[in-house]
Protein backbone atom coordinates (compact mmCIF):
# COMPACT_ATOMS: atom_id res chain seq x y z
CA UNK A 1 0.00 0.00 0.00
CA UNK A 2 1.17 3.73 -0.90
CA UNK A 3 2.57 4.70 3.07
CA UNK A 4 0.83 8.14 2.78
CA UNK A 5 -3.20 6.20 1.97
CA UNK A 6 -1.95 4.00 4.92
CA UNK A 7 -1.38 6.31 7.18
CA UNK A 8 -5.21 7.86 6.21
CA UNK A 9 -6.82 4.43 5.62
CA UNK A 10 -5.61 4.14 9.47
CA UNK A 11 -6.52 6.90 10.96
CA UNK A 12 -10.39 6.17 9.70
CA UNK A 13 -10.49 2.99 10.72
CA UNK A 14 -12.06 3.66 14.18
CA UNK A 15 -14.72 5.53 12.94
CA UNK A 16 -16.12 2.96 10.48
CA UNK A 17 -15.71 -0.15 12.82
CA UNK A 18 -17.68 2.27 15.29
CA UNK A 19 -20.62 2.84 13.16
CA UNK A 20 -20.74 -0.80 12.11
CA UNK A 21 -20.95 -1.93 15.85
CA UNK A 22 -24.07 0.56 16.32
CA UNK A 23 -25.47 -0.84 12.95
CA UNK A 24 -24.73 2.01 11.06
CA UNK A 25 -21.71 0.51 9.37
CA UNK A 26 -23.38 -2.06 7.18
CA UNK A 27 -20.91 -2.02 4.55
CA UNK A 28 -17.77 -1.92 6.69
CA UNK A 29 -16.70 -5.21 4.86
CA UNK A 30 -17.27 -3.94 1.27
CA UNK A 31 -15.15 -1.21 2.42
CA UNK A 32 -12.18 -3.22 4.04
CA UNK A 33 -12.42 -4.87 0.73
CA UNK A 34 -11.94 -2.83 -1.16
CA UNK A 35 -9.25 -0.78 0.34
CA UNK A 36 -7.64 -3.90 -0.03
CA UNK A 37 -8.11 -3.75 -3.31
CA UNK A 38 -7.15 -0.47 -4.37
CA UNK A 39 -3.72 -0.66 -2.01
CA UNK A 40 -3.12 -3.42 -4.50
CA UNK A 41 -3.78 -1.46 -7.36
CA UNK A 42 -1.63 1.37 -6.58
CA UNK A 43 1.59 -1.45 -5.14
CA UNK A 44 1.57 -2.75 -9.04
CA UNK A 45 0.18 0.29 -11.30
CA UNK A 46 1.26 3.48 -9.26
CA UNK A 47 4.05 2.48 -7.25
CA UNK A 48 6.66 3.92 -10.09
CA UNK A 49 4.62 7.14 -9.32
CA UNK A 50 4.57 7.07 -5.10
CA UNK A 51 5.47 10.63 -4.62
CA UNK A 52 2.19 11.62 -5.76
CA UNK A 53 0.87 14.13 -3.44
CA UNK A 54 -1.11 13.30 -0.18
CA UNK A 55 -2.52 17.28 -1.01
CA UNK A 56 -5.68 16.09 -2.37
CA UNK A 57 -6.88 15.04 1.03
CA UNK A 58 -9.26 18.24 0.84
CA UNK A 59 -12.32 17.96 -1.92
CA UNK A 60 -12.29 21.41 -3.58
CA UNK A 61 -15.94 22.24 -4.76
CA UNK A 62 -15.20 25.82 -6.25
CA UNK A 63 -18.43 27.56 -7.97
CA UNK A 64 -19.76 26.50 -11.10
CA UNK A 65 -19.87 29.97 -12.45
CA UNK A 66 -15.81 30.17 -11.63
CA UNK A 67 -13.86 30.90 -14.86
CA UNK A 68 -10.63 31.32 -12.70
CA UNK A 69 -10.13 27.46 -10.88
CA UNK A 70 -10.91 24.11 -11.75
CA UNK A 71 -9.78 21.97 -8.98
CA UNK A 72 -8.78 18.66 -10.75
CA UNK A 73 -6.88 20.71 -13.28
CA UNK A 74 -4.93 22.59 -10.30
CA UNK A 75 -4.47 19.40 -8.51
CA UNK A 76 -2.18 17.88 -10.99
CA UNK A 77 -0.47 21.26 -11.70
CA UNK A 78 0.18 21.26 -7.74
CA UNK A 79 1.38 17.39 -7.56
CA UNK A 80 4.07 18.24 -10.63
CA UNK A 81 4.98 21.25 -8.57
CA UNK A 82 6.25 20.03 -5.63
CA UNK A 83 8.34 17.04 -7.33
CA UNK A 84 12.07 17.08 -5.36
CA UNK A 85 14.97 18.05 -7.51
CA UNK A 86 17.22 15.90 -6.08
CA UNK A 87 19.88 18.21 -6.42
CA UNK A 88 18.73 21.49 -5.60
CA UNK A 89 20.06 22.01 -1.39
CA UNK A 90 16.29 21.41 0.14
CA UNK A 91 15.46 23.07 3.80
CA UNK A 92 12.78 22.27 6.33
CA UNK A 93 11.53 25.52 8.84
CA UNK A 94 12.23 24.46 12.24
CA UNK A 95 10.08 26.91 14.26
CA UNK A 96 6.42 27.71 13.88
CA UNK A 97 5.04 30.80 12.98
CA UNK A 98 2.70 32.79 15.27
CA UNK A 99 0.65 35.88 15.89
CA UNK A 100 -2.30 36.94 13.50
CA UNK A 101 -1.91 36.77 9.61
CA UNK A 102 0.25 39.90 8.74
CA UNK A 103 2.81 39.01 11.18
CA UNK A 104 3.26 35.76 9.71
CA UNK A 105 3.28 37.38 6.50
CA UNK A 106 5.98 38.91 7.99
CA UNK A 107 8.07 36.14 9.24
CA UNK A 108 7.21 33.97 6.13
CA UNK A 109 8.87 36.65 4.17
CA UNK A 110 11.81 36.86 6.90
CA UNK A 111 11.82 32.81 6.66
CA UNK A 112 12.51 32.54 3.15
CA UNK A 113 15.52 35.17 3.64
CA UNK A 114 16.84 32.92 5.86
CA UNK A 115 16.59 30.50 3.32
CA UNK A 116 18.29 32.37 0.88
CA UNK A 117 21.25 33.32 3.07
CA UNK A 118 21.66 29.93 3.84
CA UNK A 119 21.98 28.87 0.14
CA UNK A 120 18.53 26.24 0.30
CA UNK A 121 16.80 26.23 -2.97
CA UNK A 122 13.79 23.96 -1.87
CA UNK A 123 11.73 23.82 1.00
CA UNK A 124 10.06 20.86 2.21
CA UNK A 125 6.08 22.60 1.96
CA UNK A 126 4.81 20.67 5.12
CA UNK A 127 7.38 22.57 7.18
CA UNK A 128 5.48 25.81 6.37
CA UNK A 129 2.10 26.06 8.34
CA UNK A 130 0.21 29.61 9.42
CA UNK A 131 -1.71 29.45 12.62
CA UNK A 132 -5.49 29.92 12.44
CA UNK A 133 -4.90 32.36 15.40
CA UNK A 134 -8.37 33.74 15.65
CA UNK A 135 -10.09 30.94 14.63
CA UNK A 136 -9.13 27.20 15.24
CA UNK A 137 -5.60 27.79 16.85
CA UNK A 138 -5.08 24.62 14.04
CA UNK A 139 -1.76 24.65 11.44
CA UNK A 140 -3.04 24.90 7.95
CA UNK A 141 -0.78 23.67 6.00
CA UNK A 142 0.93 26.53 3.37
CA UNK A 143 -0.54 25.34 0.19
CA UNK A 144 -3.98 25.36 1.10
CA UNK A 145 -3.75 29.20 1.43
CA UNK A 146 -1.26 30.17 -1.06
CA UNK A 147 -0.75 29.22 -5.16
CA UNK A 148 2.09 27.17 -4.54
CA UNK A 149 2.15 26.09 -8.36
CA UNK A 150 2.73 30.44 -9.08
CA UNK A 151 5.64 30.75 -6.64
CA UNK A 152 7.65 27.71 -7.66
CA UNK A 153 7.93 29.71 -11.40
CA UNK A 154 9.89 31.82 -9.62
CA UNK A 155 12.99 29.87 -8.70
CA UNK A 156 15.14 30.30 -8.37
CA UNK A 157 14.95 33.66 -7.26
CA UNK A 158 12.89 32.11 -4.76
CA UNK A 159 13.26 29.00 -2.89
CA UNK A 160 10.36 26.31 -4.39
CA UNK A 161 8.63 24.36 -2.08
CA UNK A 162 8.39 20.31 -2.47
CA UNK A 163 6.33 17.44 -0.93
CA UNK A 164 7.81 15.37 2.10
CA UNK A 165 9.54 12.59 0.70
CA UNK A 166 11.43 9.87 2.60
CA UNK A 167 13.69 8.53 0.61
CA UNK A 168 15.10 12.34 0.43
CA UNK A 169 14.20 14.09 3.88
CA UNK A 170 15.93 10.49 5.82
CA UNK A 171 15.58 13.01 9.00
CA UNK A 172 12.24 13.94 9.09
CA UNK A 173 8.99 12.14 10.18
CA UNK A 174 5.83 13.15 8.71
CA UNK A 175 2.84 13.76 11.56
CA UNK A 176 -0.35 14.71 11.40
CA UNK A 177 -0.92 18.42 12.73
CA UNK A 178 -5.02 18.18 13.13
CA UNK A 179 -7.80 15.44 11.94
CA UNK A 180 -11.21 16.16 11.81
CA UNK A 181 -14.57 15.81 9.86
CA UNK A 182 -16.71 18.68 8.69
CA UNK A 183 -19.45 18.76 5.76
CA UNK A 184 -19.51 14.80 5.87
CA UNK A 185 -15.90 14.90 4.74
CA UNK A 186 -12.60 13.77 6.49
CA UNK A 187 -9.81 16.10 6.75
CA UNK A 188 -5.78 15.89 7.81
CA UNK A 189 -3.76 18.54 7.92
CA UNK A 190 0.23 17.32 7.74
CA UNK A 191 2.98 18.58 9.31
CA UNK A 192 6.80 17.30 9.67
CA UNK A 193 9.21 16.96 12.51
CA UNK A 194 12.92 16.58 12.94
CA UNK A 195 13.62 13.01 14.32
CA UNK A 196 15.87 12.81 17.27
CA UNK A 197 19.43 11.88 15.69
CA UNK A 198 22.41 11.66 17.72
CA UNK A 199 23.95 14.98 16.39
CA UNK A 200 23.30 18.46 16.72
CA UNK A 201 21.01 19.49 13.70
CA UNK A 202 22.15 23.03 13.53
CA UNK A 203 25.67 22.22 14.19
CA UNK A 204 25.80 19.68 11.69
CA UNK A 205 23.54 21.18 8.44
CA UNK A 206 25.79 19.40 6.03
CA UNK A 207 24.59 15.73 7.34
CA UNK A 208 21.23 16.52 8.11
CA UNK A 209 18.28 15.78 5.59
CA UNK A 210 17.08 18.02 4.93
CA UNK A 211 18.90 21.08 6.19
CA UNK A 212 16.97 22.82 9.18
CA UNK A 213 16.54 26.50 9.14
CA UNK A 214 15.23 29.18 10.94
CA UNK A 215 16.74 28.26 14.38
CA UNK A 216 15.33 30.90 17.08
CA UNK A 217 11.66 32.07 17.31
CA UNK A 218 12.10 35.84 15.88
CA UNK A 219 14.95 35.14 13.29
CA UNK A 220 12.47 35.40 10.46
CA UNK A 221 11.19 38.47 11.34
CA UNK A 222 13.81 39.90 12.11
CA UNK A 223 15.75 39.39 8.82
CA UNK A 224 12.39 41.18 7.90
CA UNK A 225 12.83 44.03 9.59
CA UNK A 226 16.63 43.69 8.64
CA UNK A 227 16.22 44.35 5.09
CA UNK A 228 13.75 47.12 4.97
CA UNK A 229 15.59 49.15 7.43
CA UNK A 230 18.41 48.64 4.49
CA UNK A 231 15.74 49.53 2.07
CA UNK A 232 14.37 52.27 3.84
CA UNK A 233 17.52 54.01 4.46
CA UNK A 234 19.11 52.99 0.92
CA UNK A 235 21.82 50.68 2.59
CA UNK A 236 20.73 48.11 0.16
CA UNK A 237 24.52 47.89 -1.81
CA UNK A 238 26.25 47.96 1.69
CA UNK A 239 24.37 44.37 2.35
CA UNK A 240 26.43 41.03 3.23
CA UNK A 241 27.09 39.30 0.17
CA UNK A 242 25.21 35.99 1.01
CA UNK A 243 21.95 38.73 1.67
CA UNK A 244 22.39 40.66 -1.86
CA UNK A 245 19.45 38.81 -3.31
CA UNK A 246 17.17 40.02 -0.34
CA UNK A 247 15.54 43.34 -1.70
CA UNK A 248 14.71 41.83 -4.84
CA UNK A 249 13.49 38.71 -3.08
CA UNK A 250 11.70 40.95 -0.82
CA UNK A 251 9.78 42.73 -4.06
CA UNK A 252 8.98 39.80 -5.83
CA UNK A 253 7.07 38.49 -2.94
CA UNK A 254 4.76 41.65 -2.44
CA UNK A 255 4.80 42.17 -5.78
CA UNK A 256 3.02 39.00 -6.59
CA UNK A 257 4.62 35.43 -6.33
CA UNK A 258 2.82 35.36 -2.71
CA UNK A 259 -0.50 34.84 -3.76
CA UNK A 260 -3.86 33.55 -2.61
CA UNK A 261 -4.83 29.41 -3.47
CA UNK A 262 -7.05 29.59 -6.66
CA UNK A 263 -9.99 28.73 -4.77
CA UNK A 264 -9.67 32.27 -2.51
CA UNK A 265 -8.54 33.99 -5.67
CA UNK A 266 -11.40 33.36 -7.33
CA UNK A 267 -13.84 34.43 -4.01
CA UNK A 268 -11.48 37.82 -4.67
CA UNK A 269 -12.06 37.87 -7.94
CA UNK A 270 -15.79 37.59 -7.59
CA UNK A 271 -16.20 40.07 -4.77
CA UNK A 272 -13.69 42.31 -6.77
CA UNK A 273 -16.23 42.16 -9.76
CA UNK A 274 -19.35 43.04 -7.09
CA UNK A 275 -17.37 45.78 -5.43
CA UNK A 276 -16.64 47.56 -8.14
CA UNK A 277 -19.80 47.78 -10.13
CA UNK A 278 -18.86 48.67 -13.08
CA UNK A 279 -16.46 51.59 -11.44
CA UNK A 280 -14.28 51.33 -8.59
CA UNK A 281 -13.62 50.18 -4.72
CA UNK A 282 -11.53 52.24 -1.98
CA UNK A 283 -10.66 49.84 1.00
CA UNK A 284 -10.52 51.53 4.21
CA UNK A 285 -8.62 49.70 6.83
CA UNK A 286 -10.48 51.27 10.44
CA UNK A 287 -8.09 49.67 13.20
CA UNK A 288 -10.06 50.61 15.94
CA UNK A 289 -11.05 47.72 17.34
CA UNK A 290 -10.04 48.08 21.61
CA UNK A 291 -7.49 45.98 21.61
CA UNK A 292 -5.23 48.41 19.90
CA UNK A 293 -7.05 51.32 21.08
CA UNK A 294 -5.48 49.76 25.09
CA UNK A 295 -1.92 50.09 23.17
CA UNK A 296 -2.10 53.51 23.78
CA UNK A 297 1.39 53.88 24.52
CA UNK A 298 2.83 52.35 21.35
CA UNK A 299 2.87 55.05 18.41
CA UNK A 300 0.23 57.34 20.03
CA UNK A 301 0.94 60.09 18.51
CA UNK A 302 -0.09 58.44 15.31
CA UNK A 303 -3.29 57.42 16.04
CA UNK A 304 -6.90 57.71 15.74
CA UNK A 305 -8.83 56.37 17.70
CA UNK A 306 -12.33 58.02 16.98
CA UNK A 307 -13.70 56.75 13.70
CA UNK A 308 -15.82 59.97 13.43
CA UNK A 309 -12.29 61.16 12.79
CA UNK A 310 -10.94 59.12 10.50
CA UNK A 311 -14.68 59.63 8.33
CA UNK A 312 -14.30 63.33 8.56
CA UNK A 313 -10.34 63.59 7.46
CA UNK A 314 -11.56 61.01 4.79
CA UNK A 315 -14.41 63.74 2.96
CA UNK A 316 -11.49 66.70 3.94
CA UNK A 317 -9.33 64.01 1.65
CA UNK A 318 -12.02 63.41 -1.32
CA UNK A 319 -14.60 66.27 -0.82
CA UNK A 320 -16.69 64.05 -3.86
CA UNK A 321 -16.86 60.21 -3.96
CA UNK A 322 -14.08 59.22 -5.49
CA UNK A 323 -15.42 55.64 -6.02
CA UNK A 324 -18.62 54.02 -6.13
CA UNK A 325 -18.05 51.23 -3.03
CA UNK A 326 -15.98 51.54 0.09
CA UNK A 327 -15.10 47.96 1.40
CA UNK A 328 -14.86 48.32 5.49
CA UNK A 329 -12.70 46.27 7.00
CA UNK A 330 -12.43 45.81 10.97
CA UNK A 331 -13.03 42.99 13.38
CA UNK A 332 -16.66 43.16 13.98
CA UNK A 333 -16.00 39.87 16.00
CA UNK A 334 -13.56 41.94 18.64
CA UNK A 335 -15.84 45.31 18.54
CA UNK A 336 -19.58 43.46 19.45
CA UNK A 337 -17.37 40.80 22.47
CA UNK A 338 -16.43 44.31 24.25
CA UNK A 339 -20.05 45.68 23.64
CA UNK A 340 -21.18 43.32 25.34
CA UNK A 341 -19.20 42.57 28.02
CA UNK A 342 -19.25 43.60 31.34
CA UNK A 343 -23.62 44.06 31.48
CA UNK A 344 -23.44 45.03 34.88
CA UNK A 345 -21.71 48.01 34.06
CA UNK A 346 -18.77 47.38 36.64
CA UNK A 347 -15.17 47.81 35.41
CA UNK A 348 -15.87 49.73 32.23
CA UNK A 349 -13.12 52.03 30.89
CA UNK A 350 -12.93 54.85 29.06
CA UNK A 351 -12.27 52.24 25.63
CA UNK A 352 -15.26 50.51 26.64
CA UNK A 353 -17.31 53.63 25.47
CA UNK A 354 -15.41 54.25 23.16
CA UNK A 355 -15.58 51.14 21.02
CA UNK A 356 -19.23 51.52 21.53
CA UNK A 357 -19.36 54.84 19.94
CA UNK A 358 -17.14 53.36 16.86
CA UNK A 359 -19.44 49.85 16.66
CA UNK A 360 -22.48 52.42 16.10
CA UNK A 361 -21.00 54.40 13.97
CA UNK A 362 -19.28 52.22 11.85
CA UNK A 363 -23.30 50.11 11.60
CA UNK A 364 -24.64 53.52 10.89
CA UNK A 365 -22.35 53.99 7.52
CA UNK A 366 -22.77 50.24 6.43
CA UNK A 367 -26.95 51.11 6.72
CA UNK A 368 -26.43 54.28 5.07
CA UNK A 369 -23.67 54.86 3.37
CA UNK A 370 -21.04 57.40 2.35
CA UNK A 371 -20.84 60.69 0.58
CA UNK A 372 -24.92 61.45 2.06
CA UNK A 373 -25.60 58.30 0.96
CA UNK A 374 -24.09 58.22 -2.54
CA UNK A 375 -21.64 55.66 -1.59
CA UNK A 376 -22.37 52.30 -0.53
CA UNK A 377 -20.07 50.37 2.27
CA UNK A 378 -19.91 47.24 3.09
CA UNK A 379 -18.35 44.00 4.97
CA UNK A 380 -16.57 40.97 2.98
CA UNK A 381 -13.70 38.71 4.18
CA UNK A 382 -14.84 35.42 6.47
CA UNK A 383 -18.23 36.03 5.64
CA UNK A 384 -18.17 35.22 1.19
CA UNK A 385 -15.60 32.11 2.34
CA UNK A 386 -18.20 30.78 3.97
CA UNK A 387 -20.35 31.29 1.46
CA UNK A 388 -18.19 29.72 -1.24
CA UNK A 389 -19.36 26.28 -0.72
CA UNK A 390 -16.17 24.64 0.35
CA UNK A 391 -16.19 23.00 3.70
CA UNK A 392 -12.44 23.04 4.23
CA UNK A 393 -12.29 26.54 3.98
CA UNK A 394 -15.62 27.25 5.82
CA UNK A 395 -13.74 25.46 8.97
CA UNK A 396 -11.26 28.06 8.28
CA UNK A 397 -12.89 31.19 7.35
CA UNK A 398 -11.22 32.91 9.59
CA UNK A 399 -6.80 33.31 8.60
CA UNK A 400 -9.12 32.50 4.82
CA UNK A 401 -11.11 35.58 4.64
CA UNK A 402 -8.18 37.56 6.43
CA UNK A 403 -6.62 36.27 3.15
CA UNK A 404 -9.66 37.20 1.08
CA UNK A 405 -9.63 40.74 2.39
CA UNK A 406 -6.22 41.44 2.63
CA UNK A 407 -6.23 40.86 -1.29
CA UNK A 408 -9.18 42.74 -1.84
CA UNK A 409 -7.39 45.58 -0.07
CA UNK A 410 -4.21 45.41 -2.94
CA UNK A 411 -6.23 44.95 -5.78
CA UNK A 412 -8.79 47.87 -4.59
CA UNK A 413 -8.53 51.41 -6.80
CA UNK A 414 -8.22 53.40 -3.25
CA UNK A 415 -6.15 51.97 -0.02
CA UNK A 416 -6.77 54.19 3.04
CA UNK A 417 -5.03 52.68 6.35
CA UNK A 418 -3.12 52.96 9.00
CA UNK A 419 0.64 52.74 9.86
CA UNK A 420 0.23 51.79 13.04
CA UNK A 421 -1.11 48.11 11.54
CA UNK A 422 1.19 45.62 10.05
CA UNK A 423 -1.91 44.48 8.04
CA UNK A 424 -2.30 48.10 6.16
CA UNK A 425 1.79 48.35 5.72
CA UNK A 426 1.07 44.83 3.61
CA UNK A 427 -1.52 46.20 1.43
CA UNK A 428 0.56 49.52 0.63
CA UNK A 429 3.82 47.78 -0.13
CA UNK A 430 2.45 45.30 -2.03
CA UNK A 431 0.14 47.50 -3.92
CA UNK A 432 3.50 50.17 -4.24
CA UNK A 433 5.44 47.21 -5.87
CA UNK A 434 2.40 46.51 -7.79
CA UNK A 435 2.70 50.52 -9.37
CA UNK A 436 -0.62 51.61 -7.28
CA UNK A 437 -0.12 54.83 -6.14
CA UNK A 438 -3.06 56.01 -4.62
CA UNK A 439 -2.05 54.92 -0.98
CA UNK A 440 -2.79 56.87 2.21
CA UNK A 441 -2.86 56.20 5.65
CA UNK A 442 -5.17 58.21 7.86
CA UNK A 443 -2.86 60.14 10.83
CA UNK A 444 -4.30 62.78 13.66
CA UNK A 445 -4.06 65.85 11.38
CA UNK A 446 -5.79 64.01 8.04
CA UNK A 447 -5.16 61.82 5.50
CA UNK A 448 -1.18 61.26 3.92
CA UNK A 449 -0.41 60.37 0.82
CA UNK A 450 2.20 57.19 1.35
CA UNK A 451 2.84 56.78 -2.20
CA UNK A 452 2.66 59.49 -4.40
CA UNK A 453 4.58 59.65 -8.03
CA UNK A 454 8.00 59.43 -7.79
CA UNK A 455 7.84 57.82 -4.57
CA UNK A 456 10.96 55.91 -5.20
CA UNK A 457 11.24 53.08 -2.06
CA UNK A 458 7.95 51.29 0.14
CA UNK A 459 6.65 52.45 3.40
CA UNK A 460 8.48 50.94 6.55
CA UNK A 461 6.91 49.78 9.16
CA UNK A 462 8.26 50.64 12.68
CA UNK A 463 5.18 50.59 15.65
Amino acid sequence: CHWKKAVSIISTMTTDSTQARNGHGGCFITKIFFIWFLCCINVFYFFPKMIASHYNDVVMNPAEDSQYYNAESYQKELDRALQVMPNVTTGAKFREFFSGLNNQIFKFIGAVLVANTAQIGQIVEESIAWKDTFGTNHMVPHHKLWDVVHWNTFFPLLPRFVNYNPEHHAHLDLIIEASFSVGGNNYTNWGVRYKDVPWDIFENRSITKPQPFVQFPHMGHNYYKYVTKNIDFGKTEQLQEDRQQHPEIFKEILKGALRPHPFLQKIVNQEKKQLKNGGKYMTLHARVEPDMARQDRVCSTLKVWNISEVIESIYEKFPDPPVNTVLFQFSRALMEEEANANHDNTNLDKYHYLNDHNLNEINKLIREGMWDGQVKVVEAGSQRVEEAGDPYYKYYSNIAGGIVNLFLAIESDIMIGTEISTYSTTAVNSRFYRGEEENYFYRPDGVYWVTPPNTTKPFRFVC
